[in-house]
């Protein structure tokens, strides 16, 4: 068995538990055809989803898709508990984590990245009055993560930024809401947010962007940040039904690519968020699964995470998805 790190081990066998996994083979499991639960995170991630469902995209394939919304922690137990059949992407983190473990497990679907010159996804905020310009700027005080796996990505950051680790400032972990309060209290110096909640709190005016999309800045551009899974086993059984989802995604992404805003506007209505906002939030790039996505900037991330000491070992990415999608044989 592979390495993890301490944090890293932790948190898969804590996922995987005494479930039984199996690999990437074909398998007689039967479900209704065209049925298929997506777990989704309420989160931009999961804006092509939300999509799909309001213009009535899965059921032009001819599919029953239902959106089963789930915690950040209960996201990838619920996919390899089969209490969801395919997931709305999750961070590389914890899917790469599960690959360690299981090579023949999942295949990834829907990558996101973060691309420097694109929307701003993820950003480090700082209380208006700050004067710093750049990360580079904060020395001591205490940065503030939205969770623990944030909290790896602001340490992949500043190892990336070549900030020598006895120049990095506190880093703990808060509530998207208890961190702003910090950061209005002077109690800690920036913080790191993902949207929608970065385009409310830069809506304020008591909070400015210090940084747009730091990872795609400093690991590199495009830093893909995730992706969604599917395990093998269930994709090559109901391999027709999950190529209709597929489909109906990429309809979706052409149109969030036509009109962002509009697609926007579809977000802050699921999520209950003042449609003012839905023109300020940023989005991920989604690549069409017709689109090549280059795997040497996946192995980037990879090797990020395993400078920041998150992974240990090494992973194949040659079948890193189905057959036939993004550019893959």
């Amino acid at each position: 068995m592979r390495k993890l790190n301490t944090i890293g081990y932790a948190i898969i066998s804590i996922i995987i538990g005494n479930m039984l996994l199996v690999g990437c083979k074909p398998t007689s499991k039967s479900a209704v055809q065209g049925s298929i639960r997506v777990g989704i995170l309420k989160h931009e991630s999961s804006l092509p989803f939300y999509v799909a469902d309001e213009l009535g995209l899965f059921k032009k394939h001819g599919l029953g898709v239902t959106l089963v919304e789930l915690p950040p922690g209960d996201h990838m137990p619920a996919l390899l508990s089969d209490r969801v059949d395919v997931l709305s992407p999750t961070s590389f983190t914890t899917l790469f984590g599960v690959m360690f473990q299981h090579p023949d497990l999942l295949y990834a679907l829907f990558p996101g990245a973060e691309i420097t010159e694109g929307p701003t996804v993820y950003g480090f905020v700082v209380a208006t009055n700050s004067t710093a310009q750049s990360i580079k700027d904060i020395r001591g005080g205490l940065i503030l993560a939205i969770n623990p796996f944030t909290k790896v990505n602001v340490q992949m950051i500043l190892n990336a930024a070549g900030i020598p680790q006895s120049d990095w400032p506190e880093i703990a972990v808060a509530t998207r809401e208890a961190a702003l309060q910090a950061l209005s209290e002077g109690k800690a110096s920036v913080a790191i947010l993902d949207q929608p909640a970065l385009a409310v709190a830069l809506t304020s005016k008591k909070f400015r962007l210090l940084e747009s999309n730091p990872r795609a800045k400093y690991v590199g551009s495009p830093y893909w940040s995730g992706a969604g899974a599917v395990k093998c086993e269930v994709w090559n059984a109901r391999k027709a039904d999950f190529e209709q989802l597929v489909q109906a995604v990429d309809e979706a992404l052409i149109a969030i690519r036509k009109d962002p805003v509009g697609a926007h506007k579809i977000l802050a209505s699921r999520l209950g968020l003042d449609p003012e906002i839905a023109s300020q939030i940023g989005g991920y790039y989604f690549p069409l699964s017709t689109e090549k996505v280059d795997k040497d900037g996946i192995a980037k991330t990879v090797e990020a995470l395993k400078s920041a000491g998150l992974l240990d070992g090494s992973l194949s990415l040659t079948n890193l998805f189905p057959p036939g999608l993004y550019g893959q044989e």
